[in-house]
């Protein structure tokens, strides 16, 4: 049972390393190029041919039903959006509410998660939320206007 939590918080570090690389990234590109577009492209290319040997070489590949294509693409567009706006964001506004309004995405997910389950909510969670979304709301508008580098 222990070791469930070990693998748990492995997994919680490899994701916050790999989003901190992944923000810096998007960060220096969008500093590097006018056009969030081409950061957010290049960002792809680099991607792609990362998952895709991933994908062989730790999954067996399968074919997506017709259903689960549609989603993918859905999503897929949608997940592109965000980044062009989080690029245009990361260009146009300080760094440091860019970087705290994309933290509103775990009390989203969370109130998303607490709306759509039968399960009552925990004070943990509740809490959570509350404080992502008072920090966030702090920080946008009585925050301080310097640029955090």
């Amino acid at each position: 049972m222990g070791s469930r939590h070990i693998y748990a918080v492995l997994a919680g570090l490899f994701s916050a390393i790999t989003g901190g690389i992944n923000y810096c990234l998007v960060r220096a590109g969008a500093r590097a190029f006018d056009q969030p577009l081409v950061t957010v492209f290049l960002f792809g290319l680099l991607a792609s041919p990362a998952t895709g040997i991933c994908t062989f070489i730790f999954e067996d590949f399968v074919l997506p039903g017709f259903q689960s294509i549609l989603f993918m693409l859905v999503l897929g567009f949608l997940a592109f959006l965000a980044e062009v706006l989080s690029a245009c964001g990361l260009q146009l506004e300080k760094t440091g509410k860019v970087a705290n309004v994309q933290y509103m995405e775990a009390a989203l997910s969370q109130l998303w998660n607490i709306g759509s389950s039968k399960i009552a909510p925990s004070f943990g969670q509740l809490v959570g939320c509350v404080l992502i979304l008072t920090s966030v709301s702090c920080t946008m508008y009585i925050g301080p206007d310097k640029e955090m580098e």
